[in-house]
């Protein structure tokens, strides 16, 4: 064969296989979900290396979180997404942009329902000239070229609820997702079936509002080989339920009593890599 030919169809077969390579060269995504008491802060880490924060706890937790994402060698922030503007999601965020670059900063957009403190935080990602953009349902975004993409199951629009305007995040790697939920209540987590039945498949499902009430139809969705993360810590309500985590029927794990709780994909199956 002559061996420009050869060489060309070298490239093509090299192309078309690249997305395969991609998946089977052993790289894995992990999900953090840091032990901040009853708040969330959930850090995203791309099988390449990038990294995003989903909620940055209280901050009374502030340097503590910043001792974890510090062990993890992050050098940047991809994305920012904080889920609603309550306290015990926000209030990490004040030392994390303070020693973090962040690309890119989401929010719901409710400032009808900010809590105290959150006014201070807009104006420090002003003054840092970090973007800031509002997440509406639908939004949707391609992470890596290994099908990692994140998408925006919630809200269409706000009411007057602030945990019920939390933004709902479905992460996917190949086979596998993760259904993080915030805060959303027993209405919102009703229509996430009607309007993503889909998300039954879901490997890793974050329990909403710290363990609070569960609807029956989110309880009863999910199979026995399921990965429930409940995150919580002392609070007032005498959360997590036991009434409603007993309707779950796979694993739960509680950041109380484990810590800190790392969920790994290979993008074919998922696993607790350490509690």
């Amino acid at each position: 064969m002559n061996k420009r030919i050869f060489l060309g169809v070298f490239t093509v077969v090299l192309v078309l296989c690249l997305p395969v390579l991609l998946f089977a060269d052993g790289r894995n995504l992990r999900v953090h979900f840091i032990d901040v008491g009853y708040g969330d802060a959930i850090l995203v880490e791309f099988p390449r290396g990038e990294f995003i924060l989903v909620d940055a706890g209280d901050a009374q937790y502030a340097e503590y979180l910043e001792e974890y994402l510090l062990a993890q060698d992050i050098k940047e922030i991809k994305f920012a997404i904080l889920t609603h503007p309550h306290k015990n999601h926000f209030g990490g965020f004040f030392s994390v942009t303070g020693r973090w670059p962040i690309e890119q900063f989401y929010i719901n957009g409710d400032a009808k329902n900010a809590e105290e403190g959150y006014d201070g935080l807009e104006k420090m990602l002003q003054d840092k000239n970090i973007p800031v953009s509002i997440l509406r349902k639908e939004d949707e975004f391609f992470l890596d070229e290994a099908g990692l993409y994140l998408k925006v199951l919630h809200p269409q629009r706000l009411t007057g609820s602030g945990n019920g305007n939390a933004i709902v995040l479905q992460l996917v790697y190949q086979e596998t997702s993760f259904l993080l939920t915030s805060d959303i209540q027993r209405e919102q987590q009703k229509q996430l079936f009607v309007d993503y039945p889909e998300i039954v498949s879901a490997s890793c499902i974050q329990i909403p509002h710290h363990g609070g009430e569960i609807d029956d139809r989110f309880a009863k969705a999910f199979g026995n080989d399921s990965i429930f993360i409940v995150s919580t810590g002392e609070n007032i309500y005498q959360k997590p339920f036991e009434h409603e985590l007993s309707k779950l029927k796979g694993k739960v794990l509680r950041t109380d009593l484990e810590g800190d709780i790392v969920v790994q994909s290979d993008g074919h199956s998922v696993r607790v890599i350490y509690e």
